[in-house]
């Protein structure tokens, strides 16, 4: 077979373009389907370099250099990125959990890739209004019987 009749999307000197796989979508999307992952939670990966390569849900694609920038820094600080950490296994990358208010961030490396979950904070109730569980309820910070504060 000679090479004019060959595609040219075949030919050696073409750049490789991969496409999603319908499975790996599915993939992502399955991760989100339940719980409070899919009531605001996010799902992203990124290459080495920090390219995002597809995210689903609600995380910010725009930082995806930022997470792999974590992932690495975290493994530098663990040791496990020149061998000098005091496991045996080079490949045991560690997890950064990053707590905010509105979330939780959830970064790992996965053979030169990084995988970040944003799962969102349960909303709690607001017990403090009144309702007895504040400590000094009903106080206002001023003298009752001669109504000055302090």
């Amino acid at each position: 077979m000679d090479d004019e009749s060959i595609p040219p999307a075949h030919l050696p000197s073409s750049p490789v373009i991969a496409v999603p796989i319908k499975e790996d979508i599915k993939g992502m999307s399955g991760l989100l389907a339940g719980g409070r992952m899919a009531e605001g939670g996010g799902v992203l990966c990124n290459d080495q370099n920090g390219l995002c390569l597809g995210f689903r849900g609600d995380i910010d694609a725009s930082r995806s250099g930022i997470y792999t920038s974590i992932a690495k820094l975290a493994s530098e600080l663990d040791g496990t990125v020149d061998g000098s950490g005091g496991g045996d296994n080079s490949n045991d990358m560690p997890l950064v959990s990053i707590q905010t208010e509105k979330s939780a961030l959830l970064v790992k490396e996965y053979g030169g890739r990084t995988v970040v979950f944003r799962v969102p904070v349960k909303e709690e109730k607001n017990y403090s209004a009144g309702d007895g569980g504040g400590v000094n309820e009903g106080h206002s910070g001023g003298d009752e019987e001669t109504g000055k504060t302090s």
